[in-house]
Order: structure tokens, then sequence, then C-alpha cells
């Protein structure tokens, strides 16, 4: 009967596992002695007693594995069982510390007869198992693998550094090129979480580019081509195994605060939306949030020819109005100017040179042509027509004040005012061609 339900319960045992974690019997466990240490023991103090075992190289399904659970036999080569760490009771610290021993040890360095040996030696130390290796059971007689082991620890020190600029925060304005130096020297084991085409490592310096206002983080990683899930195994009345796995990789970062931003206007045909040239165009910018026009090259005016123009000054975030106080050729003056925000929502369009916003201003194109004489001054002027007639320019005479009859021949429709200096003269008659 007690035989009976031992049985009962081994294959309860047996199915709880295999049903949670895998298929039954799809695991194979195998050792060999290959390449091991003639007459090589471990050593330790187990359950307050010494405890000697010879040491072979451990396979699951011909991967490479480690014991996990020393004074325990492999008293069975199918294992049916697949888990993970929180199963058999390792916390995330220790879990932690195991996949980078199994990750930068024996698969990582260099082969040695004594580097897996070492390698098991830091997990069983992990798991508490103070462990010695000996020739036999000889207590004097020790194979020391602390080069080894200090070699291992190298290697995880090594993958765990982060660059010297890590959390650390770099201001300018948006598209400007920052170099950093990374003084640990490990920056170029690292890629870019995003690659970005104005990014670069070279050596032990980074190049970032402020491409945003305000806070921007970038990203480093490294270890992406080591990722892999490590597993462990567990069979009834047998030791518990691991595989060789990283689940995690290193990540670093800086961030980038852009403060200003360059703007781009392009002064464009209100009708066609086709950008305006060979006109020569006068602006001024003005602060809305301290109400005071700003100076460039201590000139408030800005004189461009028509078209695309790219302000050579940032401007920091805040509100603004681009005014236009003149402008020549067959375009009237916009009187109604362009409000516009430097924040965080513009649009930024960035070349390998500058980083800018665009921003687009319109002008109602003046068409046609005039012609007028008065019976009362005789004279002849001419001028393009348009929403206004502009008169000041083209007069042989100068328009007088008073009640005159003009005569205006057009090739369309104009405006019912003369305007010459600061007199406004009322249109008698137009004769529309």
């Amino acid at each position: 009967m007690k035989l009976l339900v031992k049985i009962i319960l081994s294959l309860l045992y047996f199915v709880f596992i295999s049903g949670v974690h895998a298929l039954p019997n799809d695991t194979y466990v195998s050792w060999s002695d290959s390449d091991v240490i003639e007459n090589l023991q471990s050593y330790s103090i187990l359950n307050g007693q010494p405890y000697w075992s010879s040491r072979h190289y451990l396979y699951v399904n011909g991967e490479i594995a480690y014991c996990i659970q020393r004074g325990v036999d492999i008293t069975t080569r199918t294992y049916s069982s697949e888990t993970d760490f929180n199963y058999i009771g390792i916390n995330d610290e220790i879990k932690k510390r195991l996949e980078l021993i199994s990750t930068f040890g024996y698969t990582y360095l260099d082969y040695n007869p004594l580097t897996y040996l070492a390698t098991q030696q830091m997990i069983w130390e992990e798991l508490g198992h103070k462990v010695t290796w000996h020739d036999g059971k000889n207590l004097n007689a020790i194979y020391d693998t602390n080069s080894i082991i200090n070699a291992i620890n190298n290697n995880i020190n090594l993958f765990l550094k982060k660059p010297s600029f890590n959390g650390n925060t770099y201001q300018g304005n948006v598209g400007d090129y920052i170099t950093i130096e990374d003084l640990e020297n490990v920056v170029s084991r690292f890629s870019f979480s995003i690659p970005n085409p104005y990014f670069n490592i070279n050596n032990n310096k980074i190049t970032v580019r402020i491409t945003k206002l305000g806070l921007q983080e970038i990203g480093l990683k490294q270890g992406e081509q080591l990722l892999k899930t490590p597993k462990i195994y567990t069979a009834f009345n047998s030791q518990n195994l691991m595989t060789i796995g990283l689940s995690f990789i290193n990540y670093a970062n800086l961030y980038l605060k852009g403060n200003s931003l360059l703007i781009k206007i392009n002064k464009k045909d209100i009708d066609t939306n086709e950008l305006i040239e060979n006109e020569t165009i006068e602006y001024k910018i003005i602060d809305l949030l301290n109400n005071v026009y700003l100076k460039f090259d201590n000139n408030e005016i800005i004189t461009v020819k028509g078209g695309s123009f790219i302000l050579k000054t940032p401007l920091k975030p805040g509100k603004y109005k681009l005014e236009e106080v003149s402008t020549t050729g067959n375009y009237t003056i916009n009187k109604d100017g362009l409000y516009f925000e430097i924040n965080d929502e513009n649009n930024i369009i960035c070349n390998q040179d500058l980083c800018y916003t665009e921003l687009n201003f319109y002008n109602k194109k003046i068409l046609g042509w005039c012609w007028a004489f008065t019976l009362k001054s005789p004279f002849t002027c001419w001028s393009v027509c348009g929403g206004e007639f502009h008169m000041v320019h083209h007069c042989a005479q100068p328009l007088l004040p008073g009640l005159a009859l003009y005569f205006v021949w057009a090739s369309q429709q104009i405006a019912v005012n003369f305007h010459h200096e600061n007199h406004n003269l009322p249109l008698s008659l137009v004769y529309i061609l």
C-alpha cells in the first residue's frame, strides 16, 4: 500500500511539472567526460558535512547546461519539464547574476579545461555553496580557477558598465551637432536604440544632433546579439539544470534640449500658392509676449529677395508676428501680417546643415495697367492696377487736392481712391478697357 501511494504521488508530481511547463519526455539530458581533467573532484560543505562529487560536462538536448542543485544526482536522462527561475525560488537579483555568469563564462572565453569548471563554480557559489576543485579527494591538491573567475567577472562588469555621459543633458539650438567623449571608454560597445543618420559613434566619442525643441531622450543599447531565454529543467528525484541565456540587455541614455529654432519663410502667391520670385521685401518680427520688435544685426528691418529665405538667428519658444514693411514689383503689401508660434509642436525639417520650421506668407498680385489725366491740371501718369491705385512714383505732375475731373483707363477694376503722398483724391470717372 505504501508503495502504491508513493507511485501515485510520484505520478502527480510528474503530471504537475510536465503539464504546466512542457510536453512529457521532451528533454534529453546527457553528460560527457571529454576534455574533463582526470580524477577531478569538487569539494564543499553541504548540510554541515563534507561533500565530494566528480565533474562532467552537462547537456540538455545537446546544449551546454549547469547544475543549480548541488548535492542532488541526475537520476534520469529524460526530463519532462521546462520552467523558470521563480518556480525554483530564485529571486530576480540572483537570476540576473546567473544569466550573466552563464553567458560570459564558458561559452564567452577562450577554451581552457578549467573554464567550464570556473563557470559552474561561480553558479554554485551564487547559490550559496563554497566550492573548490581537487585532484582526486585530496584537499591539498587544488586547481586554481581564480584567474578565470576574474576574467568572467571583468567581462560581466564591462558589459554592465555605462558611458560616463549616461543620464546627462546637453543643450543647444535645434540643428546643433554635439560631440561627447566617453571617459569610461565603453561607448564603442553600444549602438543607438533608434538609428538616426545624424548620430554616430566613433571609438570613445559619440556625436548626436538636436532635432527638436525641448527635451529629447537618446537611447543606447548593447548585448542585443546575446539575447537568449535561459531555461530551468526539473525532473522528479533529480537535480535542477540551467541552460545558458541572457534575458536582458544593457541600456544607457542621454538627453538633448533644443532651446531655439530657425524659421524658413516662403513668400507665396495667395491665388496660385507658387513662390514669389524676384521681389525685394522688408520684414519685421515682433515678439508678442514682450511687445518688442526683434533686432537682427542691430536692425529691426529684415531685407530679403523674394521666394524663400531662412532667418539666420533662431527664435526661442514664444508667440510672434511677421510684418511686411515694404515690397517691390507686382504684389501688394500683406497688411495682416502672419502670427506664428515657436513650440515643441512645430514641424521641423532637417538637412545636413540646418534644421528649421517653415512659414508661408501670402501676397496678392497686382494685375493690369492704368493711364490717367485731369482737365483741371493737365498731366499724365501711369501705374499698375490692383487693390489700390498707386500714383506716387509715376505722375509727371503732382495731384492737387480739390475738385477735378479725372479720366482713367484701366485693364481691370481699380480702387476708388488715388493715393499721392498724404492726400486721398476721389475718383470721378473710371473707364475700363
